[in-house]
């Protein structure tokens, strides 16, 4: 607080009083009356007001002003810290270059020193070892699991040499109005129809099928190749006109001659969609 420059006792006590009366955060229409009647007290009032006003202000303006020093120190540790971390980082990407190095010139030294018959014996074993790979076959563990699925699948399907005849399609009082294989079904419809020829970047097929006369009974998707029956899918149908669907996931180890049947509740074959998975011979 700055007093005017006044030698009058009520003056500086007007100015006071309204300088407390600001800071209490009281409004100026509340003056005493003994210095609302008096007009020279009522302006330093006025004064004492203002000034406690203006200082608190220039305090909050004070307070609302960044610390940039802070934040100059604050961003300083950080550069620091960025600095250490990356030098300790490449002090051990050093330190294991540098004990496989040594490990290398190890092996080769002990390779060196080893005996003729021992040489030989090693030798022996690295033959063996490719003789027993002619066909250089990627080691399984260098495969990602799809791939590893797709090459077990593979091997157990070259075990399979018996072929599977297909059973003859009877006439049926279930009408088929509509077969289609697809990417999707969106709203039982289905969507990215496919034809006779299944690319072999799929790895799964719809089977959308349109019934009618089947009202309340239980027909059957049967998914199969020349060689083997994959799955068999079971569907209620639910009105006399029905839209259903089924799916199956596809892998690159079932590349070839493809169907897929539709079975009644006798699980008798009423119709079949042939197509071929992957590229056509």
């Amino acid at each position: 607080m700055q007093l005017p420059d006044t030698d009058n006792i009520d003056y500086q006590y007007a100015f006071k009083k309204g300088y407390r009366m600001a800071i209490d955060g009281k409004r100026v229409t509340s003056m005493p009356s003994n210095i609302r009647r008096d007009m020279g007290m009522r302006d330093y009032f006025q004064q004492g007001w203002e000034q406690a006003v203006e200082d608190m202000s220039l305090t909050q303006e004070f307070h609302n002003k960044p610390n940039w020093r802070s934040r100059f120190i604050w961003f300083a540790f950080m550069i620091l810290g960025g600095i250490a971390t990356a030098s300790l980082m490449i002090n051990n990407i050093e330190s294991e270059i540098a004990a496989q190095q040594a490990l290398i010139s190890g092996e080769q030294s002990n390779t060196t020193n080893q005996p003729t018959s021992q040489q030989n014996i090693v030798q022996k074993n690295t033959i063996t070892s490719i003789d027993s790979n002619p066909n250089n076959e990627i080691p399984l563990s260098l495969l990602s699991k799809e791939q590893r699925k797709d090459l077990e699948l593979t091997q157990r399907q070259k075990t399979i040499v018996e072929t599977l005849e297909l059973e003859p399609i009877i006439e049926s009082s279930i009408s088929i109005l509509r077969a289609e294989l697809s990417q999707d079904i969106e709203s039982r419809t289905p969507i990215n129809i496919l034809q006779n020829q299944v690319p072999k970047y799929i790895r799964k097929l719809n089977f959308f099928t349109e019934v009618s006369g089947a009202n309340g009974q239980t027909i059957y998707h049967r998914w199969r190749t020349d060689t083997q029956i994959l799955a068999t899918v079971k569907l209620e149908i639910e009105s006399n006109k029905y839209k259903t669907w089924s799916s199956k996931k596809l892998s690159s180890a079932w590349l070839g001659q493809w169907y897929v049947e539709v079975l009644d509740h006798n699980q008798n074959v009423i119709y079949r969609k042939p197509f071929y998975y992957g590229n056509s011979q």
